[in-house]
């Protein structure tokens, strides 16, 4: 079974409000099913807007409840690390 996925973010550029909600949407299944979920390397315009359009989307759940602490890395081996 899958307990983690990775996305190698650092070639995105912008995220587009019907792909961001399909994100959260996403995040939030992932939640349900305990597999954990990060971002390697998204540009900080991008966090700050997924934050957001996450906390938006549902009122009663922040971004960090919905995914913790730790979602977004410098690199791919660092989440490779926090999630073994």
């Amino acid at each position: 079974p899958v307990h983690a996925i990775i996305v190698d973010s650092s070639n995105i550029q912008e995220i587009d409000p019907q792909a961001m909600a399909m994100i959260i949407e996403m995040l939030q299944d992932y939640k349900r099913r305990s597999i954990r979920f990060g971002f390697v390397e998204l540009k900080s315009d991008l966090r700050r807007q997924l934050i957001v359009s996450a906390t938006h989307e549902d009122r009663n759940q922040n971004f960090i409840e919905l995914l913790g602490p730790h979602t977004f890395f410098p690199s791919i081996d660092a989440a490779i690390e926090y999630m073994s």
